[in-house]
């Protein structure tokens, strides 16, 4: 015969049935879901999309100093560059914000996306502002490029299209539109193109690997702690079950056989027995009779 009783309270010894208490205090894991996780990994591509964003306007505003250099004291030309830059500052920080505000992620790559081709076509007419042999803005172009791959939290697909429109318009106009540009210079920079596409799809295929692995880990994680959960509750159900002979009254105990109840209670907790006898036993030994109030 098996009885119901009270699990312990915290701080009392564990019970003499020989399952071990649970621990008092001990709050579960915090374990994410994959729905969660991936909240987690939007907000941080979106604080990186940003951060992004926010590097490239500092440079591009310091490149003031050389649209001063190459106006030579013509102040119009001057002041149609840096209102030119001035305008490019303003919409990164436009853009950064919209990012900042973009509700998931669909949202995110679209605007980021969008941003980058109005960047690209930004930087074609940039090659127009400056001396035709100089290969400064084509440089930088290499630079994004990487960066593109590297530092932009899009899928390949979306990466991919951005990197190589600006490699072949950057290419293109070295080929067609710079001047003095040497054999040596063609040759190396076709090959810093290439190999900056080639590495930079290699590197974003392997960091979409690693999240889908890390995802499948989240989701075993998750898996685990409800399989724990479920095995916990199952266990306080077992440990809620006292076996209790019917005829003697022994509860059986995993250390000790079998214990009186006294015994087994007195164990699981701060507990003593005062001896009464009951109305009922009073009558039966004594012939003795008390009130309800008197007992």
């Amino acid at each position: 015969m098996a009885t119901k009783r009270a699990t312990p309270s915290a701080g009392l010894p564990a019970p003499a049935n020989g399952l071990p208490a649970p621990s008092a205090g001990v709050t579960s894991p915090v374990v994410f879901e994959p729905e969660a996780l991936e909240q987690r990994r939007f907000e941080r591509d979106r604080g990186q999309a940003v951060a992004v964003l926010v590097a490239l306007a500092i440079p591009f505003a310091a490149f003031g100093i050389n649209d001063a250099l190459l106006a030579g004291g013509n102040r119009l030309q001057l002041a149609i560059a840096w209102t030119l830059r001035a305008v490019a500052v303003a919409a990164l920080a436009l853009t950064g914000l919209r990012l900042r505000r973009a509700p998931n992620r669909a949202s995110l790559e679209r605007s980021l996306h969008v941003a980058l081709m109005v960047g690209i076509v930004l930087a074609v007419g940039t090659h127009f502002g400056r001396p035709r042999e100089s290969l400064l803005t084509t440089r930088f172009e290499l630079l994004c490029v990487i960066g593109f791959y590297v530092a932009l939290p899009l899928r390949t697909r979306l990466q991919m299209v951005p990197a190589l429109t600006l490699s072949a318009v950057s290419l293109s106009l070295v080929f067609f539109w710079h001047t003095g540009v040497t054999d040596p210079d063609l040759v190396s920079l076709t090959v810093c193109f290439v190999l900056a596409n080639v590495l930079g799809i290699l590197i974003a295929r392997w960091r979409h690997s690693a999240e889908a692995e890390e995802e499948a880990a989240w989701r075993a994680v998750t898996f685990a702690h409800a399989s724990l959960q479920r095995t916990v509750r199952e266990l306080r159900a077992v440990r809620s079950v006292v076996p209790i002979c019917p005829s003697c009254r022994k509860v059986r105990c995993a250390r000790d056989g079998c214990q009186h109840l006294e015994a087994f209670v007195a164990d699981c907790g701060d507990v003593e027995f005062s001896r009464v006898l009951c109305p009922a036993c009073l009558q039966k030994e004594f012939g003795a009779t008390l009130s309800g109030t008197s007992f």
